[in-house]
């Protein structure tokens, strides 16, 4: 399955020392991510065009940057649509059925018969009163 990564901004790493003898860098992500405050992640390293990369994935589905996906997401969207193709196609056929069991049968009849028995002003008659 072939990705698509976008370049999202360039940045500096920073540091963050919570202890003086720990050291964690920091990465700043562009501002329309800040939905990602405070929410959990997975981070994965790999290597792009033989340097460091790292992809960052969401646990709980918040969008996540550029236009990468896993293919479980893939996976479960992909499964999503053949039931939402399923549902229609039932739908269809309950419409194809039901056409084809009142194509035979006289025109419909209004409920109470005699509820609008004058003719349509539209039709060139003139109303008085």
């Amino acid at each position: 399955m072939l990705h698509t990564v976008k370049l999202l901004e360039f940045t500096t790493v920073g540091k963050k020392v919570p202890k003086s003898h720990m050291v964690y860098p920091i990465v700043c992500l562009p501002e329309e991510y800040s939905d990602l405050i405070g929410e959990r992640v997975s981070i994965y390293g790999t290597d792009h065009l033989g340097q460091r990369a790292f992809l960052i994935v969401p646990e709980n589905g918040v969008a996540q940057p550029g236009n990468v996906s896993t293919q479980i997401c893939s996976e479960e969207r992909l499964q999503a649509l053949e039931l939402r193709i399923k549902n229609l196609e039932g739908r269809v056929e309950n419409q194809m059925r039901d056409k084809q069991r009142y194509a035979g049968s006289a025109v419909p009849q209004w409920a109470w018969p005699d509820s609008n028995r004058r003719s349509s002003p539209c039709k060139g008659d003139v109303m008085t009163s």
